[in-house]
């Protein structure tokens, strides 16, 4: 068992540091403490005798906690420090971050200062810094074997975790210091230690930060490269993930499986693609790597790659793998759908080049150029209908790409649809029309678009249906837009119970003269059967039975959901 933890409780710490630190009045004493401070740095260890023999106190601490015997440790001062300590330097001294004289020896590398502190009582495991580490781990971290089999053996334990459930051999993979990892194992740590927060091992580690003389020396020391983290994750995953390919390399070639899926039914071709590491992606290609293979959501390596725009690993897996550019996820959507909804306009060009269908259907009957336009991906709604999509495709529910860009509210990809001849006037299966959709989403910038390019004659003639939408729930931009663009003002009736903000609406829009009602006779009424103060002002009425434009408020708002 490790010794105790410093001679008292640690929060007795800060009060017993401010008797150990030099009263800010007292100029010889800070004088002293500085001096004391930078012999001990010099390792000058006369001078730190004379100090100390002065009345220097061996104890004093920074304004960080640190005292003269940290610094001392930290400079590989050995006879500085054993003249400290002779003195009565605490051998623990904890500064503000937790670090202890030993910890800064172990960082240094300095077998004569970790022995002199073991020999004085210091913790070989004494925790240190947010991740509570104990000098074996600062040890591996800095790469000092000679430091590592120094408090091996002196007690240290290589299977002590920090915080975090690393161990030493932890924090040597993740640093690649090949030479203090081998000391770790020599001294009994495990090569397939898993921390104890994520499943990690060593061989994760080093894998992920492309540790590959890491990677090799635990390999040959038992580590096995089919093991997996929590999340199902072999070493070689890890690699591919962060396009280290000689690390992944070394795994492969010591085993690992070149087909392993982790719970999401991902392979490391998966992650290579998805990181966008065209040399990982070939190499695996070239071990065996299943080229389409498809996760739990019937993804290939090619669909993710083309979402996250990665060209090279796109090419990569058509030209080299043969990848299949039709292939379809479990919604039927192929690599040109992925591409076009993640608005990867270089990534369509590539695809398109390679034969992929621009007209292909998912199962909701939506192409790519619908993806395009729901992503605002005006680019790649040019290239594509370039490439011969067809502006007019509808999907399952009638919806054009239009409908689909309109309640986007992407101008350009509007204006580029209608330059291709998507119908201005095409009914959804529910009967509307794209400059439904950007009323439903409020959508104005596409609406005024929409508007301009012939909607206008559209919203005249229909009886108030969109002015009807745009009061519910009331959208005051959207109304004046269409009231100006010579929209009718629904039947009262229609839009009686809806409050008295859309009545203020109507008022307003019937002032201005913008809007054609169908209703007869004078506004203050209309007002009036609305329950509400005509033109000189009043309060609002109890609304009666809800009306047929409240219902249209739910489905505007289902509609806009449904678009997205």
């Amino acid at each position: 068992m490790a010794p105790a933890d410093g001679p008292a409780p640690a929060q007795d710490e800060p009060e017993a540091r401010k008797r150990c630190r030099p009263d800010a009045g007292d100029a010889a004493a800070a004088q002293a403490a500085a001096a004391l401070m930078g012999a001990a740095l010099a390792d000058a260890a006369v001078e730190v005798s004379a100090l100390l023999d002065a009345g220097a106190n061996p104890n004093a601490a920074d304004a960080h906690g640190r005292t003269a015997a940290h610094a001392a440790a930290a400079a590989g001062a050995a006879e500085a420090l054993q003249a400290l300590l002779k003195a009565g330097a605490r051998p623990d001294a904890r500064a503000d971050d937790g670090s202890r004289p030993l910890h800064a020896a172990a960082a240094a590398g300095c077998v004569p200062a970790i022995e002199l502190l073991l020999e004085h009582g210091a913790n070989p495991e004494a925790p240190a810094g947010p991740k509570g580490r104990a000098p074996l781990h600062v040890a591996a971290e800095h790469g000092r074997p000679e430091a590592v089999r120094a408090l091996l053996a002196r007690g240290a334990r290589a299977s002590a975790e920090d915080a975090e459930g690393w161990q030493p051999s932890h924090v040597a993979a993740e640093a690649g210091h090949a030479g203090a990892l081998a000391a770790l194992l020599d001294g009994g740590a495990d090569a397939g230690a898993a921390d104890g927060s994520e499943g990690w091992q060593p061989l994760h580690i080093a894998a992920s930060e492309g540790r590959a003389d890491a990677v090799r020396l635990l390999l040959a020391r038992g580590a096995d490269p089919l093991a997996t983290d929590d999340e199902g994750w072999q070493a070689h995953m890890f690699a591919a993930w962060n396009g280290h390919a000689e690390a992944a390399a070394a795994l492969l070639d010591a085993g690992a499986d070149p087909a392993a899926a982790d719970r999401d039914g991902a392979t490391a071709l998966h992650q290579a693609a998805e990181g966008g590491h065209a040399g990982v992606v070939s190499l695996l290609l070239s071990r065996g790597a299943p080229v389409g293979a498809a996760d739990k959501k019937g993804r290939a390596a090619l669909h993710v790659a083309a979402r996250k725009g990665q060209v090279g690993a796109v090419v990569a897996l058509i030209d080299q793998g043969r990848a299949d550019v039709a292939a379809e996820d479990g919604r039927g959507r192929t690599p040109l759908h992925a591409a076009a909804a993640g608005g990867q306009p270089a990534t369509v060009a590539a695809l398109i080049e390679r034969g992929a269908d621009v007209r292909a259907a998912d199962a909701r009957g939506r192409t790519p150029l619908h993806a395009a336009a729901a992503a605002g991906a005006a680019e790649a709604v040019g290239q594509l209908v370039a490439g011969g999509a067809r502006a007019d495709a509808a999907d399952a529910a009638g919806r054009t790409p239009l409908h689909v860009a309109a309640a986007a509210d992407d101008v350009a990809s509007v204006s580029a649809l209608l330059a291709a001849g998507a119908p201005i006037d095409a009914a959804a299966s529910d009967g509307a029309r794209p400059h439904d959709a950007a009323i439903g989403a409020g959508a104005n910038g596409a609406l005024a678009a929409l508007l301009a390019a012939g909607a206008a004659a559209l919203v005249a003639a229909d009886g108030g249906r969109a002015m009807l939408a745009a009061l519910c729930p009331p959208d005051k931009r959207t109304a004046l837009a269409l009231a100006e663009a010579g929209a009718q003002l629904p039947l009262m009736k229609e839009v009686r119970g809806l409050g008295p903000e859309v009545v203020e609406l109507v008022r307003l829009l019937q002032r201005e003269g913008d809007a054609r009602s169908r209703d007869a006779g004078d506004v203050d009424l209309v007002l009036a059967s609305l329950g509400v103060a005509g033109s000189g002002g009043g309060a609002a009425g109890t609304p009666g039975r809800a009306p047929a434009g409240a219902e249209l408020a739910g489905k505007r708002a289902r509609g806009a959901a449904a678009l997205a």
